[in-house]
């Protein structure tokens, strides 16, 4: 049997991984986290060792001792990704993060676990940095939690080669209009930013839903 080459969960030694990313989340160390990995660069941090001293990826650098794989080159890099659109966030913007994520409790509860694992599962360069732009609209009270939680299952579970299908599909499939296209619209469909409509010649037609809307309202089909 094949081990699968990205596991869907977090190691059990890698949880301390969690708790730190749910404290730079929260921190305003968060934009010096991503800054200084991309002012360092990973290759040279990694053969320096001065990814010991950042934050959050400090922990990571101890793959060697916990029998990780070279994939945490790859998660280091996500890291580094999902932090990057967070780092712009004024002290305002951060306590209101912080607060918006405490008004869910559910939520709330290991949320620095979730986004690692979230991180850790996804399978395109470029979701990481969408999920931490939908992170930095709930700090500035775009989106809700609700609709964080939405969008960035969305973002895992649309396919990589569907990514740049939204944009065409949200300008096809609203304002009474539907999309009859049966490739990227059922997938849109299935990661939940369309409504499926039942047609008289069988096939489904598809609407956009507000999931879709504030896809696009935030730049996510931009990245």
């Amino acid at each position: 049997m094949t081990t699968p080459s990205h596991p869907t969960k977090l190691p059990a030694p890698l949880e301390s991984l969690g708790i730190e990313l749910e404290t730079a989340i929260l921190s305003s160390d968060v934009g010096n986290t991503a800054l200084n990995l991309i002012e360092v660069g990973i290759d040279t941090a990694l053969d320096s060792g001065a990814l010991r001293d950042i934050p959050v990826l400090g922990t990571v650098v101890g793959i060697g001792r916990l029998g990780m794989s070279v994939s945490d080159f790859f998660l280091i890099r996500k890291l580094r990704d999902f932090l990057s659109p967070l780092s712009s966030l004024t002290p305002g913007e951060r306590r209101s993060l912080s607060g918006n994520i405490a008004a869910d409790p559910k939520y709330a509860r290991r949320v620095g676990i979730k986004v690692a694992e979230l991180l850790n599962r996804v399978d395109s360069d470029l979701k990481p940095q969408m999920i931490g732009a939908c992170f930095a609209a709930l700090a500035k009270d775009e989106i809700d939690v609700a609709m964080l939680q939405r969008l960035t299952h969305a973002i895992e579970m649309l396919p990589p080669f569907h990514l740049a299908d939204v944009s065409k599909f949200h300008a096809e499939a609203g304002g009474g209009s539907y999309s009859t296209d049966q490739d990227y619209g059922a997938a849109i469909h299935r990661v939940g930013m369309a409504e499926a409509h039942a047609t008289y010649g069988g096939a489904p037609a598809y609407s956009r839903n507000a999931v879709c809307d504030a896809y696009i309202k935030l730049g996510l089909h931009l990245f």
